[in-house]
């Protein structure tokens, strides 16, 4: 999704889905890449993205 800058449905829903295999509710994905995304470098803080992360555990 952040390689060629731009963000396609198709992208967000095949993360979603994946996400939901690993336990987690989809909207963990815009949690997360809203904090990633924003990251030019990709070195956000992995321990808080841990943090926000299991707040959606189903």
């Amino acid at each position: 999704m952040k390689s060629d800058g731009q963000v396609f449905k198709s992208e967000i829903h095949f993360c979603e889905g994946i996400a939901e295999k690993l336990g987690y509710k989809k909207a963990v994905v815009g949690e997360l890449s809203s904090k990633i995304y924003s990251d030019p470098t990709i070195t956000a803080d992995r321990k808080m993205l841990i943090e926000r992360a299991h707040k959606f555990l189903k």
